[in-house]
């Protein structure tokens, strides 16, 4: 990069452009081959390329100059689905830690040595809102959204749902609600 800055004769023909600019990039393809039938493309993990811009302000060295510059082209293409699991940055500094950095997971202990995961797929329903929350506060549950106690609401005798032990808030017990959702 350097030698391109210091380049006269690239600068002059350079400088005819005016307020054109050019752009380094990379186009991914995720195509149908032999290799990959369906032409799905899969990101796993986070793309951080804040310290990949460029320009006569960036440098990618010096900390705080993180984010000074241009940043790159990227295109993600696929035949198939394009999936990505994490995220994808040219902000201007690093995105911030995440609890969930390493992932979701379900689990469940088989015994007390072993835990077995069972991770989230397309068939799995995380409700992204509070419907189940509304719905028991409204059958007397509390401002938690817990359902209300045996003798009311999801556990009285006579209810369209049976006693049981409500262990994860929607009426139902907690793999039961994964795999269903709120209803």
């Amino acid at each position: 990069m350097n030698a391109a800055l210091g380049n006269a004769d690239l600068a002059a023909r350079t400088a005819a452009l005016g307020k054109v600019r050019l752009r380094p990039g990379v186009e991914i393809v995720g195509q149908v081959s032999a290799d990959n039938p369906t032409g799905n493309l899969t990101v796993r993990g986070d793309l951080d390329l804040s310290g990949y811009r460029y320009g006569p302000q960036a440098n990618r060295n010096d900390p705080l100059r993180r984010g000074f510059g241009e940043s790159a082209a990227l295109v993600l293409r696929a035949a198939g689905d394009l999936s990505i699991y994490g995220s994808i940055n040219d902000g201007f500094a690093p995105p911030p830690a995440n609890p969930d950095e390493s992932g979701w997971m379900l689990g469940e202990t088989a015994d007390a040595n072993t835990l077995r995961i069972t991770p989230l797929g397309g068939d799995i329903v995380v409700p992204i809102d509070d419907r189940c929350a509304r719905r028991h506060r409204a059958a007397g549950g509390d401002a938690a959204g817990r359902p209300p106690a045996a003798g009311g609401g999801h556990g009285a005798a006579g209810s369209r749902h049976p006693r049981r032990r409500h262990r994860a808030g929607c009426g139902q017990p907690a793999a039961a609600a994964v795999a269903a959702g709120c209803r």
